[in-house]
């Protein structure tokens, strides 16, 4: 599921987990950058802000009252581009899936970390990246055993607003 506001797109999804249980889901949105300095790096590309925001078993990825401060990481892997017969030919970057700790519960036993980036990416295109791994939350038993991967679609088209 996804929302669109303004030229930000919000994907917002729930995830099944196995026995491990590390992670407990995972926003991730982006927006192309209107500053005129930012937006054309060069006529073939865009700078693109990504903000990730993800949620850890409180166990396996810990967070405290110290690490907002510190500005530990949590998570793993990286977001990777899926490439496919349109685009097999150009090399899109890998983007670090690990965020910032930003808060936590002790009662509910997880962590949650929000990180931001820019990459520089080609524009009047679409890529795809997923971010994959194995360990989500049961959400209902017998739930138990399975991967699980975020998707999202990044559009660099300009819009027919001219946005």
């Amino acid at each position: 599921m996804h929302l669109t506001i303004g030229n930000r797109v919000y994907y917002f999804i729930m995830f099944k987990n196995k026995e491990n249980m590390n992670f407990r889901g995972g926003t991730i949105s982006y927006s192309i950058r209107n500053n005129a300095n930012a937006t054309v790096v060069n006529a073939q590309t865009v700078a693109v802000l990504i903000t990730q925001r993800h949620s850890w078993n409180r166990a396996v990825y810990s967070c405290s009252n110290t690490n907002p401060v510190s500005g530990d990481v949590i998570g793993e892997n990286v977001l990777a581009a899926v490439v496919n017969a349109q685009n097999k030919l150009r090399a899109y970057p890998a983007i670090d899936a690990r965020v910032r700790c930003t808060d936590y519960s002790a009662e509910f036993q997880y962590s949650t970390g929000e990180s931001s980036i820019t990459a520089v990416l080609p524009v009047n295109d679409k890529i795809e990246y997923i971010y994959t791994s194995c360990c989500w939350i049961p959400l209902l038993p017998p739930d138990s055993a399975s991967t699980w991967s975020l998707r999202f679609l990044i559009n660099t088209h300009k819009r027919s607003d001219g946005t």
